[in-house]
């Protein structure tokens, strides 16, 4: 828990910067993501259905066309925003407060006690703060609008879906957890697979420079040497695809799980929704699409949600990295008095 808790404020130490430089940014990207995207989502999962409610009770013809014109315009809104906010907010606002960012760090470096100054764990951090802190600050916002957006969508759709099955939120919800511990356990083993690869990968590599270079052109052609690298390129090749197969072997339960996991809830919620029906709790098949979209809906969010928090323990560590240079205690008071001018 602690680290949970360690983690999301140094998520929100990298937030900060934009909260200082750039407020209209920050406001305008809540506005899209917290308000507009969800608004979206709903058109989205109950226009086919009220069009279908129409339908079957008989509405005037010219009532339906409206209400798809009025409806179509609330969609196209999203992209005229999104457009307008990154040609007009957006890419002004990202360079300037990058500048400002790495003013910071140049800022904090000019404030650093000189006993640091030749501390190669010191020059690490400068190295880091100036390459990352301005990029891990975007992504930082990044993450916040979008788990904000999830995390909204998450909540609508779970209304929408328990209103009609409240045993579909449960198999919809528990299904996707399922998914993604699955989705994990098979990443594992992908990573694994690759750390063992790379002894091969860079034998392979020195091959190809070898048969690619001229330096080596007059002993290929005139000597033996180009069997013996021949052969031991082949035996790299061979222990490569061996390494490929054992992992491939590891990891198709899970990866056969997932796909099985995925039909096994959807057969389910497609089966009680229709049962729904058929009982007479669910009175239309205008509620039925309904269903069917926000469970799609909100399994997408779940999966949304779910990469957030992976790819926030990332930035967390990224952060605390950046953090440690601005954390560097300087015990020398700077000289403001007797300073030097500038030369002019």
């Amino acid at each position: 828990m602690k680290a949970v808790i360690t983690t999301i404020k140094n998520i929100f130490w990298l937030y900060k910067p934009y909260l200082k430089y750039g407020k209209i940014l920050v406001i305008l990207s809540l506005i899209f993501w917290i308000i507009i995207i969800p608004v979206a989502q709903l058109v989205g999962v109950y226009l086919p259905s009220t069009v279908i409610s129409f339908l079957e009770n008989g509405r005037p013809f010219r009532d339906i066309v409206i209400y798809i014109i009025v409806m179509q315009f609330i969609l196209m809104f999203q992209p005229m925003y999104e457009n307008i906010f990154n040609l007009f907010c957006k890419n002004k606002m990202l360079p300037l407060i990058d500048a400002r960012l790495k003013q910071d760090v140049y800022e904090q470096a000019i404030k650093t006690d000189y006993k640091y100054i030749d501390d190669p764990e010191y020059y690490d951090n400068y190295t880091w703060a100036v390459g990352q802190y301005s990029g891990k600050a975007e992504e930082a916002q990044n993450l916040v609008n979008r788990f904000s957006s999830s995390a909204i969508t998450i909540v609508s759709m779970l209304t929408i879906i328990a209103m009609l099955s409240p045993l579909a939120v449960i198999v919809t919800v528990v299904g996707t957890i399922i998914e993604n511990i699955l989705h994990m356990i098979t990443n594992y083993y992908d990573v694994e697979k690759d750390t063992e690869i790379v002894p091969y990968d860079r034998k392979l590599g020195y091959h190809h420079r070898v048969f690619y270079t001229n330096n080596y052109a007059a002993d290929l052609k005139s000597t033996n040497l180009k069997e013996y690298l021949l052969e031991d390129y082949t035996e790299a090749s061979n222990q490569k695809i061996k390494i490929i197969k054992r992992y491939a072997r590891k990891m198709i339960p899970s990866a056969l799980s997932v796909s099985l996991t995925f039909y096994i809830a959807r057969t389910f919620v497609m089966v009680n929704i229709a049962y729904s029906i058929f009982t007479g709790d669910i009175s239309t098949v205008g509620a039925y699409m309904t269903m069917m979209l926000a469970v799609e809906a909100l399994k997408n969010a779940l999966n949304e949600m779910f990469y957030y928090v992976k790819d926030a323990n990332r930035l967390g560590m990224y952060a605390k990295r950046i953090r440690a240079f601005f954390d560097v205690e300087s015990s020398i008071e700077p000289d403001t008095e007797n300073k030097l001018p500038a030369p002019s």
